[in-house]
Formats: structure tokens, C-alpha cells, sequence
């Protein structure tokens, strides 16, 4: 679940990571051969290769790079940074919680999975489908997999601005050229949480070399 600017760029030669440890008086530099992201360089490299026929698997955060960048026929529906005067995240939030979801288990993705489960949910992203009806066919076609639950969302834990992502997808099978990019817009494989929707993951890791019969 990294951020567009993380995976871009990374911490470059002679930076501080993000960790807070120059706050308690140590000094944590990265190493030389991890340091800095995939660039645009890299960046056009993995658009090319989802266009030319590969699948692109992007969990939560990690989802907001091809969204924006390649760019697909999808937006998200949750402001990334708004925040309230006292210094909260706005609109909708989840620290940290398990949400019911909604599952089209006729698709691909779903297979093996109950028409309703849980999924865990820190941050968070949901989607909408920018096409219209009669152009979400061929290389642009964007399939719906699961969506937030249209009411009684939260199964543990706390949320606030949950009226923001009722009924919104939340795992998304966008065609991109040849390819495919899988949005996630949770962590499929969480620590325990992996038994309810790792299904969705091995799946799209699967369905990334199955071919046609």
C-alpha cells in the first residue's frame, strides 16, 4: 500500500526515511542499492507491459499510481488529503477496521468466494467508473467485483463517513490495452484478515497467466 510518490521515487541517496527516528536522535540513512523508486522510465515500462497483454495486481494506496498515471477509465471517490480544521481526516475514515463487502462471485476473481464477506480496511480507496454504459466494453471494459456494503458497513473496529463509500466498488477488473489492472481498495492479504479475502489475491495472481480454452 504505497503511495504514487513512494513507489516513483523512493528515498533518494543521503535521505532520511520517513520513519520519525531523527525525532528520538538516531539517524537511519537507506543504503545506496535501495534507494530511490521506479521513475518514469520505470513507470512507462510497467504501463507498457499491462498494455501489451500483463496484469497489473495494485493494493489500497498502491492503486492510485495506475489511476492516475496510466490513466484508466476509473476515479476515486475518496479525497486522499481532505482534512477537518482540528487536523482529522474528513469524510470517510477507517483506522483500521473489518468491513462487509458485496461480491459478484460470477467473476473470475471471485471464484470461491460467498456472495458477502469482510474485508479489512485501513485508509481505504473506492471507486467509481468514469464510462459510460455503452462505451464499458473491449480494451476499456471496467468489471465491478465487490463493492462496500449498500448498508451496515462496519463489522469491527470504528469508522467515520461511511455514507461516503456505501455501495462503492471497492475491487475492480479494469482491461487496459491487452491487460488488466486489478484495484484493490483494501489489503487482501492482511495478517488473520488473509483468510476472508486472500482468495481475491491468488486468484488474480492465477487469472495473470490463464489463457482461454
Amino acid at each position: 500500500s504505497e503511495s504514487t510518490n513512494s513507489i516513483l521515487h523512493g528515498n533518494r541517496d543521503g535521505e532520511r526515511p520517513g520513519t520519525g527516528l531523527e525525532r528520538s536522535g538516531e539517524t537511519a540513512l537507506q543504503r545506496r542499492e535501495y534507494t530511490g523508486g521506479i521513475g518514469v522510465a520505470g513507470l512507462a515500462q510497467l504501463e507498457s507491459f499491462v498494455r501489451q497483454g500483463g496484469n497489473l495486481i495494485a493494493l489500497d494506496a498502491a492503486a492510485d499510481l495506475p489511476v492516475q498515471l496510466f490513466p484508466l477509465p476509473v476515479r476515486s471517490s475518496i479525497p486522499s488529503s481532505a482534512m477537518t480544521e482540528g487536523g482529522t481526516p474528513a469524510g470517510f475514515f477507517s483506522p483500521g477496521s473489518i468491513l462487509r463487502i458485496t461480491v459478484d462471485n460470477t467473476h473470475p476473481l471471485a471464484f470461491g468466494m460467498p456472495p458477502e464477506a469482510y474485508a479489512f480496511s485501513s485508509g481505504g480507496q473506492a471507486y467509481d467508473i468514469t464510462l459510460l454504459p455503452e462505451y464499458n466494453s473491449g480494451d476499456r471494459e471496467v468489471r465491478s467485483v465487490a463493492k462496500y456494503a449498500s448498508k451496515d458497513l462496519l463489522a469491527s473496529g470504528w469508522i467515520s463517513g461511511e455514507q461516503a463509500v456505501l455501495g462503492k466498488h471497492i475491487l475492480l477488473d479494469v482491461r487496459y490495452g491487452k491487460g488488466h489492472v486489478i484495484l484493490f481498495g483494501f489489503r487482501p492479504q492482511f495478517r488473520g484478515q488473509s483468510f476472508g479475502t486472500f482468495k481475491f489475491l491468488l486468484n488474480a495472481i492465477y487469472l495473470g497467466s490463464a489463457r482461454t480454452l
